[in-house]
């Protein structure tokens, strides 16, 4: 993940209303998306006219789509450090993934929400994100179960986007009266890429930029 005006850059679809919002009364539950090293140039809302993102691109039409943003590290771990800190890795302190870890000291997104009475939750992706990385700390259930072996790199564990949106809608399924706070954490396009099927079968589509 870096800039990202660049080929490794991180998607984050991030709706965070704010704690004293309400409708009703009742204040709204709140799921923060993340995709790792997914390019902002092959999104259909960016003006990739050959994408296949029908999905995000009508999420990025019912929203806000903020077209630029800068990534303070092209890693997985720091750059989730500062989008739960509003820290630069210098300020949080990690530069790296593992065994580089988020201090106990530094107040997370996760931990003003339940702060704030919020049920948490989070659904990981992959290795770079699993228990021990310090994001877990103010969510009450943290899922990181990843296969025993790697589906990807032999470095790094981690499981399809199917996977792991099966028990992020599971967790909102069993979720109770409380408002919700949902960290879901994707990582498919990362290196080395397998795309699904139709995808894979379907012939490689060129845009006109």
């Amino acid at each position: 993940m870096s800039s990202v005006n660049s080929p490794g850059s991180i998607l984050a679809l991030l709706l965070l209303l704010p704690l004293s919002c309400s409708r009703g009364g009742e204040r709204q539950n709140v799921v923060f998306i993340s995709i790792d090293t997914l390019r902002w140039d092959r999104l259909g809302c960016t003006g990739h006219d050959a994408a296949m993102t029908p999905r995000i691109d009508r999420l990025a039409a019912a929203g806000t789509l903020y077209p630029t943003g800068v990534a303070p590290a092209p890693l997985t771990l720091p750059s989730h450090c500062t989008m739960f800190t509003g820290k630069l890795p210098i300020e949080h302190g990690v530069r790296d993934n593992a065994p580089f870890r988020l201090p106990d000291a530094h107040d997370t997104l996760t931990t003003t929400f339940a702060e704030r009475g919020y049920a948490t939750g989070a659904v990981i992706g992959a290795a770079p994100l699993a228990r021990g990385c310090g994001l877990e700390r103010g969510f009450e259930t943290y899922d990181d179960a990843f296969p025993a072996q790697s589906t990807g790199t032999v470095l790094l564990a981690e499981r399809t986007a199917d996977e792991v949106t099966d028990a992020a809608v599971s967790r909102l399924a069993a979720r109770d009266d409380r408002p919700c706070f949902l960290f879901v954490h994707y990582f498919d396009p990362h290196a080395p890429y397998a795309p699904p099927e139709p995808i894979a079968s379907a012939p490689r589509k060129t845009a006109s930029r």
